[in-house]
């Protein structure tokens, strides 16, 4: 392995790890949701790595620490420089001996008898950086010395380690090092490396989708409440200064507002007021004052909330032109004396049924609602806009039967008068939502510091 890990190597390690701000000058997140429950993370960063801290690789080369990555599915992961020349990464086996490394090391420093906890404390670091990420056994670890069965820490151990060291220990938990292997003439200048990898997106998951009824999503995409979808950003407070772009799925607008970091102050930030096309949040940041009593369960992914709305355009637009139309057509044919009768054909001109005519409607509005490929946000937000369409297009079906099978009394005018209220709830609905969903949004951007 062309890391070695000695003293200088994890001293380094541990000064670039748990002061970031001195040389991660800023750092701008793109999250496109693409098709599927697919979606590409796209992550620059602008940076300057210290000489004074440099973690050597090999002959002639270095290691720069560029990000904590959330541990779990991650796909075509490409990492570039400022050239678009691609970088390698450290492997699997080389970022958990870093990792654990780095944490056995700190430990020593704060007088934790690291060779007497062996090989339990070893075996517990090493499954704890190269594991899952599973917070119960992290606190486990942190309030009572114990991982599982086995004891790791006295009472003791446990006085002696600073939250310094505990929240790295989350930190790492659930995330892994993202270790990018560059020449060593990168030490002391200011550059930007990208990196970009597919991410799955689970709605049914908590923590992206909580508490999702039907209810909720249906309120939420007429506009009548806010639709959030948390979004993990373990990063936010990785660089001086963040920058989050969220790219909904097509037929979608955002907007999106950073999380509060624990254990980092945020100075100041910007939200956008009003759902845009392209939703964009930024904070700025710098280390906090650590408390000397952390006792609670901390979870150190932030999450930045998501709100989605449905865009007034397209499928709202053309549900909302179809209920209109499916109102007015019940209502003219109820008001105006003998409509129906010239609706069946029946009237003075005689000829043609122009009931006929509405047999075609249905298929071609509900043809032009549905798209190949869309987002799984996509499909369940607008889902609602869209089976009000289908029941407009519905009763306009049903009507044109009644007329095409000469439906009569007792039947057919209570049969309109039940479409006609239909058709006028889903306007309703469409209208009142819209009205509700731009006097909320109608604020000023978010300024804060």
């Amino acid at each position: 392995m062309a890391l070695t890990l000695d003293t200088d190597t994890l001293n380094a390690a541990l000064v670039l790890l748990i002061d970031p701000h001195e040389w991660r000058h800023r750092r701008v997140d793109s999250v496109h949701l693409e098709a599927g429950e697919r979606g590409r993370w796209r992550a620059s960063v602008d940076c300057t790595p210290p000489r004074a801290a440099a973690i050597p690789y090999g002959d002639d080369q270095v290691v720069i620490p560029l990000a904590f990555v959330e541990k779990g599915p991650m796909r075509d992961l490409n990492v570039a420089d400022d050239a678009g020349e691609p970088l390698p990464v450290l492997t699997s086996q080389e970022n958990t001996g870093l990792a654990a490394g780095a944490l056995l090391h700190l430990l020593a420093v704060e007088g934790v008898d690291v060779e007497a906890r062996m090989p339990a404390l070893g075996d517990a670091v090493r499954l704890l950086v190269g594991g899952t990420g599973q917070m119960l056994d992290v606190e486990g670890l942190l309030h009572h010395g114990f991982l599982g069965e086995t004891q790791v820490f006295d009472p003791r151990d446990l006085q002696q380690i600073s939250d310094v060291t505990r929240t790295l220990m989350r930190t790492l938990a659930q995330n892994f090092i993202l270790g990018v292997v560059m020449d060593g003439d990168c030490l002391d200048r200011r550059q930007l490396i990208k990196f970009s990898y597919f991410w799955h997106v689970d709605p049914t998951k908590s923590g992206q989708s909580r508490g999702r009824t039907w209810l909720a999503i249906t309120l939420g995409s007429f506009g009548f409440q806010r639709s959030l979808i948390a979004l993990d950003v373990p990063h936010a407070g990785d660089a001086a200064s963040f920058h989050l772009e969220v790219h909904p799925p097509e037929g979608l607008s955002c907007r999106v507002e950073l999380p509060p970091m624990r254990f980092l102050r945020q100075s100041r930030g910007f939200s956008d007021s009003s759902p845009t096309s392209v939703g964009h949040a930024y904070g700025a940041y710098h280390q906090a004052e650590l408390s000397t009593n952390l006792t609670d369960d901390v979870d150190v992914i932030g999450e930045a909330a998501l709100e989605l709305y449905v865009s007034r355009r397209g499928s709202w637009l053309m549900t909302l032109l179809l209920s209109l139309f499916t109102f007015l057509f019940f209502l003219f044919g109820l008001w105006f004396d003998g409509a129906l009768y010239v609706l069946r054909g029946q009237g003075p001109s005689g000829g043609v049924d122009p009931s006929a005519l509405l047999l075609t409607l249905p298929g071609v509005l509900v043809g032009l609602l549905v798209s190949a490929r869309e987002h799984v946000l996509a499909s369940v937000l607008l889902m609602p806009i869209r089976t009000a369409a289908v029941t407009c297009s519905a009763l306009l079906l049903v009507a044109a039967a009644s007329l095409t099978f000469q439906l009569r009394d007792p039947f057919l005018v209570p049969l309109w008068n039940l479409g006609l209220g239909i058709a006028a709830v889903i306007l309703l609905a469409l209208a009142l939502g819209a009205a509700i969903r731009g006097r909320r949004t109608r604020i000023a951007p978010r300024v804060y510091s």
